[in-house]
């Protein structure tokens, strides 16, 4: 007998031929079942993102089954009808979720921002902080220039992605014409070797639990800024981080003899 024959009666499912009876049957109800088993649990569990996946992996196993024309054809259809179901309805409450969570977020910050409306045209309550060289840096020793005054930590993503803005911010107007300061709850130790890994370029302290009065102790979100005018005028708080334009549109109040764009 051929060597090639002898190896086709040995493993007849590599030898490309097609199966008999008994092993299409055998697929095809394995098949079948798993899909009708995906999309059923996948119904239940939409509610979380675990049954969008057995949803899509129970319409693969059904597209299998229904490509190879395998037996119990019907009960595929149903598992594939099932987990496409189970699949959409994971998808709509990821959906849902997010929207939720984008609203709640925006209601909060709104709420944020509100708190702080009383304050803007006041006087900005002078403050005194240690930055992280040990020095003491007072609030009122910059009255005649604009102030940012940042409240951020080296946790929150918002704060890293506005950090950037904020440097740019300070290589295009000289410290003489613009304070920024951020303010941390962390502790030196950790914000110092931050500032030196990203190149930070603008004033930084720790505050730790230090009360700093009303209404920087209201800051209950991060990053939150406040925009201090010449006359040492509250000019406007935001919450979330800001672009480059707007940190410096704001800032400046329109002012543009920067040393660059």
């Amino acid at each position: 007998m051929p060597e090639d024959e002898q190896l086709w009666r040995l493993r007849p499912e590599q030898s490309g031929r097609p199966q008999s009876p008994e092993q299409q049957m055998q697929a095809g109800i394995g098949l079948a079942v798993a899909s009708l088993a995906l999309g059923v649990v996948s119904l239940p569990l939409s509610v979380i993102l675990v049954g969008a996946a057995a949803g899509l992996a129970g319409v693969v196993v059904a597209a299998i089954h229904l490509s190879r024309r395998l037996p119990f054809r019907a009960m595929a259809v149903w598992g594939l009808v099932l987990s496409i179901l189970g699949t959409a309805g994971g998808a709509g409450f990821v959906l849902f979720y997010a929207v939720q969570m984008h609203r709640t977020y925006s209601m909060m910050e709104q709420a944020g921002q509100a708190a702080f409306e009383e304050y803007v045209g006041e006087p900005a309550p002078d403050l005194a902080v240690q930055d992280i060289a040990a020095k003491t840096v007072k609030l009122s020793e910059f009255r005649g220039k604009p102030v940012v005054l940042v409240f951020w930590a080296t946790w929150c993503a918002p704060c890293l992605e506005e950090v950037p803005n904020l440097i740019k911010l300070r290589e295009a107007v000289p410290p003489e014409k613009l304070a920024i300061i951020g303010l941390s709850r962390e502790p030196g130790d950790k914000i110092k070797p931050f500032a030196e890994k990203y190149g930070i370029n603008y004033t930084l302290a720790s505050v730790g639990d230090q009360s700093l009065g009303e209404p920087y102790d209201s800051v209950t979100s991060i990053p939150t800024t406040f925009f201090i005018d010449k006359q040492g005028l509250i000019q406007d708080v935001f919450l979330g981080g800001l672009s480059y334009d707007q940190l410096k549109a704001v800032a400046l109040g329109g002012e543009t003899n920067t040393n660059q764009d």
